[in-house]
């Protein structure tokens, strides 16, 4: 620090020093007695200076704290030696200088040299430079890359701004080949990738070593390989793991390219080697069965089932290996795909029984390994039904038009033959007509009689005290009202197009509005590549295409172990207005060149 000292006393410093000083004399002893000609005592005057000089080093702390954050990423400044040196030895010691000083601790995992070695780099660090030596048995006739990741921090966490490839060799020259591509559905701004050169073991044994070049993706999903000897290669990108450790394919997301390898000439480029992140599916399998009274209980999976395209599921309880008891209703709560519920009346409260479940099927087509556990029936309890949705008191918002209404109860609910549950009526009170249908003994189903007006607010009360349990329990002694808001109808429009490149034979185009990834829609190519959606809400589209080579209807994004390409594909970051009454046509959608 330049120049003079600066103290800053704050009023509560202020306060201290005053505080302080009056309680000094009595605190230092004799230091505070004064001799009978009135001068101070030197021990006293010793005492009170070594106080002031304490009390002005305060002045050193620096200045106040304060001002903005610094978000800034550092940046690699130098090189030395300059990337492309040839002719290096091993021990080769290499300067980084950095924009900023960096956190120490970060450099361990942001510093690579590939292709991977077990001997490590040795790091030296003073301030923002790094000096990297490398190991001393370096092969012959070999580029090597040195690769500081984003996994490097400066002091204030910010991460390095980039991926940089630095490329030095012990030959006569820098090896030049390149693959680059871009990652697609991280669940994180960035993705490990990493790259895999094939040599006498199968592919799905190079997954389970380590790999030979490692790189990271930018926040926008791209990343490349540079300085890549000629020969064949295997890519695979992740999320969730710590560079260089092998991929767990089973608990890592991950994405893997459509080609068995790709070849590498001298100084080729291979670009548009792209992959999708998915989570590996797990085997389809039962995770719980649970009674949550004598009457009801629930079977929770391991990945999505849909209930209504089942074809002949299984689910009976055995007692005593042969009295079986089939339940009364299989049904299942909006939002939850991973769970069925079942209600059953002819279990004995106290008993255990065997439950049995077979040939469901998951969302993927999967078979559900069939399974047997035994299960205790709770004592039987008085039960009460609540409403699982609408949530109570809430506003129901509803597309104009004849858009029902889904009510949907914890359990079997009974209403009374003689009495009305659910009425409609505007804010005026005027009461409108209202159609009930039970969907199944948990749903029930409100059809209003007239078109629903977006320039009026309509409400509906429910009675619950006309509801009741399978054990004749009414639900609660009140009304339940529900405001209703309609908002406008945006209509419907259409997107029209060609696929073109090489996997246009057998493509199917997917839109999915912006606003929810959830929702899509899927149309088949035809023999021209040419795809039409005609029925399309009027909002904002993306569309993505994939070649369906196994012909089931949805993308593959296939296997690291075993190991099993992807399917196809191309993505585009481009939104499509959709308005009502309009079609978008001459759309092209081109599946990326590699070369």
């Amino acid at each position: 620090m330049n120049g003079p000292t600066k103290c800053l006393i704050t009023p509560s410093l202020r306060h201290s020093i005053t505080l302080s000083l009056s309680l000094f004399p009595m605190s230092i002893g004799k230091c505070s007695l004064r001799d009978k000609h009135n001068f101070i005592n030197p021990l006293y005057k010793f005492c009170f200076s070594f106080f002031l000089f304490f009390l002005l080093g305060c002045a050193a702390v620096g200045p106040p704290p304060g001002g903005p954050v610094d978000k800034t990423s550092p940046s690699l400044v130098s090189v030395e030696p300059l990337s492309g040196t040839t002719h290096i030895s091993g021990g080769l010691s290499v300067l980084l200088v950095f924009s900023e000083r960096l956190d120490e601790t970060s450099l361990d995992n942001g510093i690579n040299l590939l292709p991977v070695m077990k001997t490590p780099v040795e790091l030296k660090i003073k301030k923002e430079m790094v000096t990297v030596k490398l190991p001393e048995n370096l092969a012959s006739n070999q580029t090597y890359i040195l690769t500081l990741t984003r996994d490097i921090l400066d002091e204030h966490r910010n991460r390095l701004d980039r991926v940089y490839q630095l490329a030095f060799s012990t030959g006569d020259k820098i090896s030049e080949g390149m693959i680059s591509g871009r990652v697609y559905g991280s669940p994180e701004k960035s993705s490990l990738v990493y790259l895999y050169q094939s040599r006498e073991e199968m592919a799905d044994s190079l997954f389970l070593r380590q790999p030979d070049y490692v790189t990271e993706t930018d926040d926008e999903g791209h990343y490349s390989f540079s300085y890549l000897a000629p020969g064949e290669y295997l890519v695979i990108a992740f999320t969730g793991g710590r560079s260089p450790f092998p991929v767990v394919p089973s608990r890592m997301p991950y994405g893997i390219h459509w080609k068995l390898s790709i070849s590498i000439a001298p100084n080729d480029t291979v670009h548009n080697i792209n992959m999708r992140i998915f989570k590996e599916v797990p085997p389809f399998k039962v995770v719980n069965i649970q009674m949550e009274n004598h009457a009801q209980g629930l079977i929770r999976f391991t990945t999505p089932v849909s209930l209504s395209s089942q074809n002949m599921p299984i689910l009976l309880f055995s007692f005593e290996s042969e009295y079986k008891v089939i339940p009364d209703i299989i049904y299942q709560f909006k939002g939850n795909s991973e769970e069925i519920r079942f209600q059953v009346s002819n279990l004995i409260p106290g008993n255990k029984y065997t439950t049995h479940v077979s040939d469901f099927r998951d969302s993927t087509d999967q078979e559900l390994e069939p399974m047997s556990k035994e299960i205790q029936v709770p004592e039987m309890d008085s039960l009460r039904v609540s409403i699982i949705f609408p949530e109570i008191g809430k506003t129901i918002k509803l597309t104009e038009g004849f858009t029902p209404i889904n009510v949907q109860f914890d359990g079997v609910t009974v209403s009374s033959t003689d009495s009305i549950v659910a009425t409609l009526e505007d804010t005026g009170g005027v009461e409108l007509p209202l159609m009930l249908e039970w969907e199944n003994p948990t749903r029930l189903v409100l059809m209003p009689g007239l078109e629903w007006d977006p320039d009026k607010e309509y409400r509906l009360n429910l009675f619950a005290n006309r509801l009741f349990s399978r054990d004749s329990i009414n639900m609660a002694d009140t009304v339940f009202t529900y405001p209703i808001k309609i908002r406008l109808d945006g209509g419907e429009g259409g997107i029209s197009g060609k696929v073109l490149g090489e996997y246009v034979l057998g493509s199917i185009v997917e839109a999915k509005p912006v606003e929810n990834s959830i929702i899509s829609y899927s149309v088949v190519v035809n023999s021209k590549g040419e795809f039409n959606f005609k029925k399309l809400p009027a909002e904002d589209w993306i569309l993505s295409a994939f070649q369906d080579s196994d012909k089931n209807g949805r993308y593959t994004p296939g296997r690291a172990i075993p190991f099993i390409p992807s399917e196809p594909f191309l993505m585009t970051q481009d939104t499509i207005e959709v308005r009502a009454n309009w079609d978008v046509e001459g759309i092209e959608l081109t599946y990326p060149d590699e070369e």
